[in-house]
């Protein structure tokens, strides 16, 4: 296969993904903004619950990550009965996980807001109405996990974007109608809000499950799972969740910290710029994912070119959509904070974040690819390991340069990009090293 099949190969399941994270974020902003002119409260409601349930849900769902990894391997090896095992497995285990949370919410929802949040007043009111509309989201979000992994395996995408993009259409819909009470129905606000949000979910896994119905008949049917062979599936999956709890939280929270420290508009420029620069990242996250599902195919394979060029594609692909999408911000840099903001001063400071961050984060593409390559080598432990090591080296690096340089934004600067220069140079060598002796085995 010559580099531009394999680059097609690529692209044939990172482009859906791709398509339907720009669709998602322009229906979510706005969504944002209907529920912004509900009131303040509701706003900061719903800004908090669903920030809760999606860092939940982003680190539950790595279960559907690891069924990804395994059932790609069982397919490369030509195994579809291992296949039909690891999909019933996954099912099993997310629905599972998806009652006990939904138990939990419909039990604790008050003690939740009022302990962990100490929400009162109109602020607990709003939030209530709007936990009790969502109590299913998670058990169908991880469900929707489980099939968008599913379709990743498959190499059919397309229904990803599919069924996503017409959920985020439909909730938009029922946004407006639900919310401010349209076409005769009663106004209603954060609860119209949650409720949209479950039936837009419940159709796009309805419209999984129809695709996919043949082979859900079949893996049932086939697949003979037991408590020994799920429980392999949440030993993979732990180190993954690890991953996603310390990139996501712990790091994040350490360095939020730090910059409060600085200053309000330090901080709150800080996280408006990584929030763009998030958008840049989008397209080298969808190509992390299909890395997983064909690293772990030819891994079954034994196809160790595959595997020794792969990484190098996919870093290439992603880095031209980051470098596209990051000169674009730039350009416009003084306008693109105005879309989240109309604070002067932040907009400002912002504008001036954006070409620092944007060039560092070129470093961080190229260890969340080699992270999605190695994840799926089966290395995650490796990667866990590693990440947590280096994340503290580089906080208390950045914690001295705050005092040398007097609370300056540099520290954040050498901080992160020592942090992701030092990460992928680990990870990089820790993977061609595990190829290569992969390869001398097989020779032997």
């Amino acid at each position: 296969m010559t580099i531009r099949q394999r680059k097609k190969e690529i692209n044939a399941i990172a482009f859906p993904l791709i398509m339907q994270s720009i669709t998602g974020l322009v229906i979510g902003l706005v969504d944002q903004a209907m529920i912004g002119r509900i009131s303040i409260f509701a706003f900061g409601a719903v800004g908090t619950i669903s920030s809760l349930l999606y860092t939940i849900a982003g680190i539950l769902g790595y279960v559907s990550v690891a069924f990804n990894i395994r059932s790609s391997k069982a397919l490369g090896e030509s195994n579809k009965d291992k296949f039909y095992l690891e999909f019933v497995s996954s099912l099993i285990l997310n629905t599972f996980i998806g009652l006990l949370f939904l138990l939990a919410m419909i039990i604790f929802k008050r003690e939740i807001l009022t302990i962990l949040f100490k929400f009162a007043g109109e602020t607990l009111e709003e939030s209530l109405k709007y936990m009790k509309a969502l109590q299913f989201y998670l058990l169908i979000q991880l469900l929707l996990f489980n099939f968008s992994a599913y379709f990743k395996i498959k190499r059919n995408t397309k229904w990803i974007f599919y069924g996503s993009t017409t959920s985020s259409i439909l909730n938009t819909f029922l946004n407006y109608i639900f919310i401010f009470g349209k076409f005769g129905l009663p106004k209603m606000g954060v609860y119209g809000a949650g409720i949209a949000s479950i039936l837009s979910l419940s159709v796009n896994l309805l419209i999984y499950i129809l695709v996919a119905r043949n082979d859900i008949r079949l893996a049932f049917k086939k697949a003979k799972t037991n408590i020994s062979h799920i429980k392999n599936i949440v030993i993979e999956s732990a180190p993954l969740m690890g991953q996603e709890l310390l990139e996501s939280s712990l790091f994040v929270v350490a360095l939020n910290a730090l910059l409060s420290r600085i200053g309000i508009l330090e901080l709150s420029g800080y996280l408006l710029t990584v929030r763009i620069v998030s958008i840049s990242l989008m397209p080298v996250y969808m190509y992390g994912t299909a890395s997983l599902t064909l690293i772990g195919e030819k891994l079954g394979e034994k196809n160790y070119e595959y595997l020794n060029d792969m990484p190098k594609i996919v870093l290439s692909l992603s880095m031209s959509f980051y470098i596209i999408l990051g000169l674009i911000f730039i350009v416009f840099r003084n306008y693109v904070p105005r879309i989240l903001t109309n604070d002067t001063h932040l907009i400002k400071y912002a504008s001036e974040l954006l070409i620092p961050l944007i060039i560092i984060n070129s470093m961080n593409v190229c260890y969340q690819i080699f992270k999605y390559c190695m994840q799926a080598a089966s290395m995650s432990k490796f990667v866990l390991y590693v990440t947590a090591k280096i994340n503290f080296i580089s906080f208390i690096i950045m914690i001295g340069l705050f005092y040398i340089l007097e609370y300056k934004m540099l520290a954040v600067y050498i901080g992160l990009a020592l942090n992701y220069m030092l990460l992928t140079i680990l990870l990089v060598k820790k993977y061609y090293n595990s190829i290569n002796f992969k390869v001398k085995t097989q020779l032997d």
